[in-house]
């Protein structure tokens, strides 16, 4: 009986203490540049109420008790303010601040724009509830990263995957891209890659981002699946006023001594009816020269030497040129609309990735004593299109979120040929492989009289992943005591996800090109003394690589894709199983 009447006495106490609160809500802006603050803190003083603004500088407490009260107006780098206000029962009052920043005589200190960014997003990281990292709008504009990948490999604890010398995707706390989880605006979107369900950032225009969020740390209201961390870009609104912006970048590419590579980014918003319409527009188109020269060894060791130390010894050794250019494509459209006590945002982004490489390899197998002559000519396509609707909106001391979202991404290979020719017993009796890479091919015999075509793979492969989402989510705050508030929060999230691969291979098995060159003879190729279809009938006579590897190695003879595609073409109803498909489970590793 004592403790119905006691918890009686707390609920009635509770619910007078409702009945008499009212709602404090506003907007926090820097005086000087009238710029939003986000992570901004608002606090009641003498009480536990207080809020954090959001992206756009916003904040909203509630159950605030009527009278009189001093707020609490609070950014690092900015001076403290306080005012007084007076809080009426059951109504909202709403208080618009301009923090000034904090100055302090002395010597001169130049402040940069750059600087008042990280400030911002120094003020979100300390005002989120969990470990999380924040790239602000500012910094990603202002640095000289060619994309979202390079400006999150800045942060701690995140390292950047690259391709071609080119961040791609990140890893968090020393973890695989696959197991990161990358957003928009909140909402998942799906893989790129065509092995996982990782994502390649670098098809992301900056200009559309208001900020990039890194959360390290998983909270209830989070998609449970991603294990190292997710990604969240989030989506710039359109500021008040008409703003264009048009950049264009061009570079120089020693490597190919190539001024090809250009970047062009444009973008222009505006806000209507009385600001509460938001429109932007961005648009962006780049060419990238991602052509290298590589070199890579593995080492074995066979044995120990008179003084007890292990013997290192290469094994294998391959000597790659890669030709490659990159062309993106990007377009995006957000829409915002303010409500009465809410905003309803809409977006929309589709970017393209094209791929034509072109690379090729000599391999100095040493364990098999066997020298290779590899191509392979290859593109590939990826589209990414995101789409999402969401809302936020406060009915009484409710605040609802919610988002519906439908995305897809495709990514196909056309065409893949992959061509390699043996010579078998590559390498000189006295090849000194215990010495170093230097030392590998002048080892090798170079008897191209000898060299023969072994291999051609014809890779086709469409891969499709989308996503569909319905969330809703629902925040009630409350209040016990002036020392004790917090808030509840619930919802539920509808995901639908489908996946498919499209993938196969058709190849010229082990003696197709064998039988080949026995059937059409010395008329058609040039063939061995076994007569086997030799590597001269391949050769490109124009091909050189000048100063590889800076002059360290001489790349030497190249293959003519011309004359391999043609041979392709030509022969594949001989060679390549009648040109039946061969669906295989373990495609060539290389």
């Amino acid at each position: 009986m004592i403790k119905r009447i006691i918890l009686s006495l707390c609920l009635l106490s509770v619910s007078a203490l409702y009945a008499q609160s009212g709602k404090i809500a506003g907007t926090i802006y820097d005086r000087d540049t009238g710029e939003a603050l986000p992570g901004a803190n608002v606090i009641v003083d003498g009480t536990a109420l207080g809020a954090a603004t959001d992206l756009e500088g916003f904040f909203y407490i509630a159950n605030v008790p009527a009278g009189t009260h001093t707020l609490i107006f609070s950014y690092i780098g900015y001076e403290e303010q306080r005012r007084e206000v007076t809080v009426s029962a059951d109504e909202t009052l709403e208080i618009n601040s301009e923090l000034r920043m904090q100055i302090f005589e002395g010597e001169t200190v130049t402040v940069t724009a750059q600087m008042e960014g990280q400030a911002k997003a120094i003020n979100q990281q300390l005002s989120s509830n969990t470990i999380v990292n924040i790239v602000s709008s500012d910094k990603i504009q202002e640095l000289p990263d060619q994309n979202a990948a390079e400006s999150l490999g800045r942060l701690p604890g995140i390292a950047v995957q690259r391709d071609g010398g080119e961040g791609q995707k990140v890893l968090i706390r020393g973890l695989a891209p696959k197991y990161n989880s990358i957003m928009v605006n909140g909402e998942r979107i799906p893989s790129t890659d065509v092995e996982d369900r990782s994502v390649d950032l670098s098809m992301i225009s900056s200009d559309m981002l208001a900020g990039i969020e890194v959360f390290k740390a998983l909270t209830p209201d989070m998609d449970a699946d991603a294990i190292s961390g997710t990604v969240n870009f989030v989506i710039k609104k359109a500021p008040s006023a008409l703003k264009a912006d048009f950049r264009i970048e061009s570079g120089y590419n020693s490597l190919s001594q190539d001024f090809g590579a250009y970047k062009l980014r444009a973008s222009v918003s505006n806000r209507y009816f009385q600001d509460k319409l938001g429109i932007l527009l961005t648009g962006t188109l780049s060419r990238a020269d991602r052509g290298s020269d590589l070199l890579n060894a593995s080492y074995t060791s066979p044995g120990i030497d008179a003084q007890g130390d292990y013997i290192t010894a290469i094994n294998n050794l391959n000597l790659a040129h890669r030709i490659e250019t990159r062309d993106r494509y990007g377009a995006s459209v957000t829409l915002d609309y303010d409500v009465l006590n809410g905003n309803i945002m809409l977006n929309s982004f589709w970017g393209r990735t094209d791929r034509d490489e072109l690379r090729r390899r000599r391999r100095y197998n040493v364990d098999s004593w066997r020298s290779e002559y590899t191509l392979r000519d290859r593109q590939i396509q990826t589209d990414l299109w995101t789409n999402s609707l969401s809302g936020t909106h406060a009915v009484s001391d409710l605040l609802i979120t919610w988002r519906g979202s439908y995305s897809s991404s495709r990514s196909e290979t056309p065409f893949s040929h992959y061509v390699r020719f043996f010579e078998l017993g590559a390498f000189d009796a006295d090849l000194e492989e215990q010495r170093g890479p230097s030392y590998i091919p002048a080892g090798a015999t170079n008897d191209l009289d000898a060299t023969f075509f072994k291999h051609s793979f014809i890779n086709q492969q469409i891969i499709k992943d989308r996503d569909a989402t319905a969330q809703v989510d629902f925040k009630y705050p409350f209040s016990l005591s002036n020392i004790i508030a917090g808030y509840v929060k619930f919802g539920g999230k509808f995901r639908n996800k489908i996946r498919s691969v499209d993938k196969s291979e058709i190849w010229s098995n082990h003696f197709g090109i064998n039988d080949l060159g026995e059937e059409l003879g010395s008329s058609v190729f040039n063939l061995t003394s076994d007569s086997k279809v030799k590597l001269n009938n391949f050769l490109d006579p124009d091909f050189k690589v000048e100063n590889y590897l800076d002059g360290q190695y001489d790349f030497g003879l190249g293959l003519d894709v011309d004359k391999i595609n043609d041979f392709y073409y030509t022969y594949r109803d001989y060679t390549f199983e009648n040109g039946n498909p061969l669906y295989i489970t373990n495609p060539l590793v290389d």
